[in-house]
């Protein structure tokens, strides 16, 4: 969302839910606009997640 938008990682504000099944939805906020990231569990990967979607609006 930073490189998408050029806003500081500090300015985003973020929350999460539960999606579907074991899917995380991610929603994510600066300067107006909004993404909405649904992640699903992926164990071999760095931190455990990959990006499944990817929804952003203004």
């Amino acid at each position: 969302m930073t490189q998408f938008y050029e806003v500081a990682p500090r300015d985003v504000k973020t929350s999460e839910s539960r999606g579907q099944g074991s899917d995380m939805i991610v929603k994510a906020e600066a300067d107006g606009h909004v993404c909405t990231f649904t992640a699903a569990p992926l164990p071999n990967a760095k931190y455990g997640w990959a990006l499944a979607s990817l929804n952003c609006a203004k």
